[in-house]
């Protein structure tokens, strides 16, 4: 669920659907991935070494996410679409998020819990 709502987010809306389902046929697809070779993989490697793998590629998306991956908590729409306006966007981002931290604050917590932050 939470794919969704972060590709929702930062989609601009004039390409939404196609963002939308580009990012549910990418989870999907990685899915299908790991269930076809998990079992291969614990017999090939150990299953210590199938975890093992498994992590090392979920360490490296989350170093993914953690320095390429603005954050756009309490940002409006607008302001979302100048983010990648500047590459990935994250230095951007966070210039956003100082410059208007009381502004960030008020809308992250109108927001609520539903936009999941």
């Amino acid at each position: 669920m939470t794919d969704s709502i972060v590709g929702t987010e930062l989609i601009p809306i004039e390409v939404r659907a196609i963002g939308t389902m580009l990012n549910t046929v990418t989870c999907w697809s990685t899915n299908i991935i790991i269930a076809s070779t998990f079992l291969t993989m614990m017999k090939g490697i150990t299953p210590s070494g199938a975890f093992g793998f498994y992590a090392g590629i979920c360490f490296v998306g989350w170093l993914f996410v953690v320095f390429c991956f603005p954050e756009v908590k309490g940002m409006p729409l607008e302001n979302i679409r100048e983010v990648f306006a500047h590459g990935f966007g994250v230095g951007y981002a966070r210039r956003w998020q100082k410059e208007n931290r009381q502004f960030a604050k008020i809308n992250a917590a109108n927001q609520g819990p539903a936009m999941g932050h």
